[in-house]
């Protein structure tokens, strides 16, 4: 059998270990040694990973919509993509969503595999474009991460994404790293930065990241000024206290309600079928 190619750099990568996942199906992982990427290629065991699209395991859910609602509103407003709309791809409940239409963001919602609970209405349309899109806990659940980006810039017409993904070092990490996550067997795909860089380049875009979790491709190269305010963490935080005031938003909020309350007026009023 020949070795899987990765999906990032075209070439055979090498044999890393095996596990089971979901407690009953053997799982072989590989690596790559020239992108840095680990993958455990054609996961069969998927449509039952799924039966259930948030994990038992996933306690962090909302805290991390929270944490992730702080990050996001900076780095938009820090990068000047402060006009919207926005889209956050694999977008779960919507929580997100509604995090961020609440502090005044344009924000939109997809997701395959889960009901969008918290922000019905605002789902992309034919057509729908975005001036940047987000994916949030997405990238180790996809196969090949560079046709995901490149299909979600061109369907969109954006080259910005702001997600995350917990990347490892300069080694593998060990079996009994946390983030693999055998029991659920919804984590596949595997990252370090120089895998993130590469793909960054792969797409034509820009890469930095604000530490091992949290990262941003964007098409434009960053300024000066931006990169020393990235690299130093003092910098950072006199940026965000001298800025804070005028990066707050008009919270869209009651206008949601409104128009949520019109459409459900509308379809109270419409003949029973």
């Amino acid at each position: 059998m020949n070795p899987p190619l990765c999906p990032i750099s075209g070439l055979p990568m090498k044999p890393l270990f095996n596990a089971q996942v979901l407690g009953r199906h053997d799982a072989a992982f590989f690596h790559s040694p020239e992108s840095g990427l680990i993958q455990t290629p054609q996961p069969h065991w998927l449509s039952e990973a799924y039966a259930s699209a948030i994990t038992a395991t996933d306690v962090g859910l909302v805290g991390r919509n929270i944490h992730n609602r702080t990050h996001v509103s900076w780095t938009l407003s820090f990068l000047g993509l402060d006009k919207g709309p926005y889209l956050d791809l694999g977008g779960g409940y919507g929580l997100f969503t509604r995090l961020m239409r609440d502090d005044g963001f344009d924000f939109h919602t997809t997701d395959p595999y889960c009901e969008n609970i918290f922000a019905k209405g605002h789902e992309p349309g034919p057509g729908f474009t975005a001036q940047a899109v987000t994916a949030f806990e997405v990238f180790e659940h996809i196969p090949d991460p560079l046709t995901f980006i490149k299909d979600a810039f061109a369907r969109y017409q954006t080259r910005n994404i702001i997600f995350s993904t917990l990347t490892y070092g300069e080694a593998p990490p060990a079996r009994d790293w946390w983030y693999w996550c055998f029991e659920t067997g919804q984590h596949i795909t595997f990252y370090n930065r120089h895998t993130l860089a590469l793909l960054a380049e792969k797409v034509g875009c820009h890469y930095f990241s604000l530490n091992d979790e949290f990262h941003v491709f964007t098409e434009q190269p960053l300024t000066r000024i931006q990169k020393l305010v990235l690299s130093n963490r003092r910098a950072r935080k006199l940026y965000d206290k001298y800025t804070r005031k005028r990066r707050r938003r008009t919270g869209l909020t009651l206008p949601d309600y409104e128009v949520a309350r019109t459409r459900l007026r509308a379809s109270q009023a419409a003949p029973a079928a």
